[in-house]
């Protein structure tokens, strides 16, 4: 996964709306590996909390700022069916909030809800993104409005956003590590191995070995 801990999201002033939103992508992809490296319950617990919260404050300022200048700017059903999405990852989360972390299906619903967020942020980044940033649309203004209504959000739900830029750090280490593992373990897999010695090698050794402790 390619992060930037250097986010824009960090900045007050002049950002770009489609920066912006991509390095909360980033920041929710984060939130969902840390989720998936570790199997403590508490720790899984906070980080799903984390997760929800950071996935409902990017839904809210999309749905508020983004997709009604979206609607008027672009052709198509696309932001309808990212408001459709939006809903499915509401309940997902609604699930999420009301399952005991020792209960099976928590763990399970946030899988889902990390799948299908990631069709999300593809579609986004892949075919929506692309439309508005052809529309000519000021993406200064609007990325101004985002970062205001989202660092707001984010306090009221005591978020602090260099927090959420460490996670993406940390995320980003994680993901090395674990490529670097698979890298190794898949080295030493093809490996070829030493071949067996013959009955008659090893009998001629054995004997040499016995007569040397009888001399």
């Amino acid at each position: 996964m390619q992060v930037d801990t250097h986010l824009s999201v960090n900045k007050i002033g002049n950002i770009d709306a489609l920066s912006l939103l991509k390095d909360d992508h980033r920041i929710i992809e984060a939130l969902l590996i840390t989720f998936t490296a570790t199997e403590d319950r508490r720790a899984r617990k906070t980080a799903a909390r984390r997760l929800c919260q950071v996935i409902t404050i990017h839904m809210e300022i999309e749905e508020s700022i983004l997709y009604p200048v979206a609607q008027l700017a672009i052709a198509g059903d696309l932001v309808h069916e990212a408001e459709v999405e939006h809903f499915t990852a509401k309940v997902l989360i609604a699930d999420i909030e009301s399952l005991n972390v020792a209960d099976a299906r928590f763990a399970a619903t946030v899988k889902v809800l990390g799948e299908y967020v990631r069709h999300h942020i593809k579609e986004e980044e892949h075919h929506l993104f692309p439309l508005l940033k052809r529309a000519q649309l000021d993406m200064s203004a609007l990325g101004m409005r985002l970062a205001a209504a989202r660092l707001e959000l984010l306090a009221t739900a005591g978020l602090d956003d260099s927090e959420l830029a460490c996670v993406v750090s940390n995320a980003r280490g994680a993901s090395s590590h674990g490529q670097a593992t698979t890298a190794r373990n898949a080295a030493l897999t093809s490996m070829p191995r030493m071949p067996k010695r013959s009955g008659a090698i090893a009998k001629r050794r054995k004997h040499k070995s016995t007569a040397s402790v009888i001399n």
